[in-house]
């Protein structure tokens, strides 16, 4: 018999990790709501909310966006955060565009680095629709529109 608590939030604080265990290949976009560990391989852009961790095992050749990330594997491509960490044995070759980061002394860095002022999002921003858009646009338009002329008369609109 199961016991299932009531109380269990599905809250996004309270996110499962992702992983991509050893011995499965992604190619694509992926998106983590949460926390994402790669102990696989991955070819292409890794967006997360939390932060991503690239295991000891794990391979990454693209582009990451997350607040922080720890690299234990390899890393050739591109990343985007607040913070980044490698630890020994990891190796990242490529653009670091991030605030902080720190490389233990076994850990490989070859490439360039950019910093960066503004913080990477913790979670991905919705877009407006053209609609909601249009109608913020028009509401922002004032209720009166006064010219003037160049004999110096004003109309009203």
């Amino acid at each position: 018999m199961g016991i299932i608590k009531k109380t269990l939030s599905a809250k996004p604080e309270r996110a499962a990790v992702t992983i991509i265990a050893r011995g499965n290949f992604f190619t694509g976009d992926v998106r983590a709501m949460g926390r994402m560990h790669i102990d696989g391989a991955v070819d292409g852009t890794i967006t997360s909310s939390s932060g991503v961790s690239i295991g000891r095992e794990g391979r990454v050749k693209g582009k990451i966006k997350a607040p922080r990330v720890n690299v234990s594997g390899v890393l050739e491509g591109e990343v985007h955060c607040n913070e980044l960490h490698i630890e020994s044995g990891g190796e990242l070759r490529g653009l670091a565009i991030c605030r902080k980061m720190s490389i233990d002394s076994e850990g490989t860095f070859v490439g360039e680095r950019r910093t960066i002022e503004t913080v990477v999002s913790p979670e991905p921003q919705p877009q407006k629709p053209v609609a909601a858009l249009m109608s913020d646009m028009i509401d922002a338009l004032p209720d009166r529109i006064v010219l003037s002329g160049d004999d110096g008369q004003q109309a009203e609109s």
